[in-house]
């Protein structure tokens, strides 16, 4: 295989609930996170003292609606879920266990995607 130059994704299952759903997940480059930390930091002054907030969970729910590019899930009910930024975030919301592994998956994508660009050396 040569170097890769650009964002790949792939199709993961999960099985959840006894149901096997399929996720298409890609990965935030360096760039990419670094402005999504960016995004959900606010920096407050006072005193003359620079004070960061973080906003974990907007940073999160944020990263899995740019990591899961699509699914084939299927709800409780039988009927199919869109997969979109409001179902994304049921998702998460009612399955964390399988969205943090989804989010594990892409990190070690990105990871791989670096190390394929010589990007990050192994130790």
């Amino acid at each position: 295989m040569g170097l890769r130059s650009n964002k790949f994704s792939k199709w993961v299952e999960k099985n959840v609930g006894g149901d096997i759903c399929r996720f298409d997940i890609t990965f935030l480059t360096p760039k990419e996170s670094l402005d999504l930390v960016e995004k959900h930091t606010k920096v407050k002054w006072e005193r003359g003292q620079r004070f960061t907030d973080f906003d974990l969970m907007a940073f999160k729910l944020d990263k899995i609606d740019r990591v899961i590019k699509d699914w084939d899930v299927v709800a409780d009910d039988g009927t199919k879920w869109p997969c979109d930024k409001k179902h994304k975030e049921l998702a998460f919301y009612y399955n964390q266990p399988t969205i943090d592994d989804l989010l594990d998956e892409s990190d070690r994508m990105a990871q791989e995607y670096e190390e394929s660009k010589g990007g990050t050396e192994k130790n």
